[in-house]
């Protein structure tokens, strides 16, 4: 080690690097996900009136988050 602060190299044998399930699918999936909870908060709101329940649909964004990267994902690189 020459750097102060250096980093090994990942061991990944993936092209993308990604401990995504599904690869880049997956990582495809988790970066929409806050796009639709916003499309989704906007049409319950606006359009079915439900502003008081349309905010849950933003859980979306951890949910995926969890099923995309979580247990196992260290497995998966």
């Amino acid at each position: 080690m020459s750097g102060y602060g250096e980093h090994p190299a990942p061991q990944n044998d993936e092209s993308s690097g990604s401990r995504a399930l599904g690869g880049r699918v997956g990582a495809t999936i988790m970066a929409l996900t806050p796009f639709v909870a916003l499309v989704l908060f906007l049409i319950f709101g606006f359009g079915l009136g439900a502003w008081a329940w349309a905010w849950v649909w933003f859980l979306l964004i951890p949910v995926v988050g969890i099923i995309i990267y979580g247990p196992g994902s260290s497995r998966r690189g």
